[in-house]
């Protein structure tokens, strides 16, 4: 029996926004040179390892970059402009909260896009929220998604992951979850009828 529902949040409950692009933009740099130091450094702020403000001083040291970084910095600029919370989802979740499904949230985020969200209230109804941020694991490592389990009492086999990155949904069902690659809320939609949730 099916007790609980685990969400991504960006490209599930909300857009995604290219922040790359900004952090490019801003600083006229092109993506081949700098993608794989941007991705490394991101990871470091994702776990928590490092802040924002260490962020930039290691990223504009390596680039040697002169022009001051700007606030709202690149991190969040375009994302707060962008970022939409999808309604169709929010309903999804909102049906399975009412028929006494627990609901958690599980994302790979950095402190700003996740202070942002919740002045969206995009954390709201949830039982469990698990932030990368917060807790030093990323997606797909099997240790952050036994960490929603045991936070939320549940076995992998009472637990549905949907994730719209397919190798965030191959790390849960690694561990015994069923997941759904999310693609649209209709989809979803109807994946959760056919397993009778909705």
């Amino acid at each position: 029996m099916i007790k609980a529902v685990i969400f991504d949040i960006g490209g599930v409950l909300v857009n995604k926004s290219p922040v790359l692009q900004e952090v490019l933009d801003e600083f006229s740099l092109k993506e081949e040179g700098i993608y794989y130091y941007y991705l490394a450094t991101l990871r470091k702020l994702e776990v928590g390892e490092i802040d924002e403000p260490e962020f930039w001083r290691l990223f504009t040291q390596e680039f040697n970059i002169k022009k001051p970084v700007p606030n709202p910095s690149p991190l969040i600029k375009r994302y707060q402009k962008e970022i939409k919370v999808s309604s169709e989802v929010v309903s999804i979740k909102l049906e399975l909260k009412k028929k006494g499904v627990l609901l958690a949230a599980l994302s790979n985020t950095i402190t700003t896009h996740a202070n942002h969200l919740k002045k969206l209230g995009v954390f709201n109804d949830f039982d469990l929220t698990i932030l990368s941020n917060e807790v030093g694991l990323l997606k797909p490592d099997p240790e952050i998604y036994k960490l929603v389990l045991l936070r939320l009492k549940v076995s992998p086999e009472e637990a549905i992951f949907i994730d719209d990155e397919p190798s965030y949904v191959k790390g849960a069902e690694r561990i015994g979850i069923n997941s759904f690659t999310f693609s649209n809320a209709e989809k979803l939609k109807k994946d959760l009828m056919e397993i009778r949730l909705l």
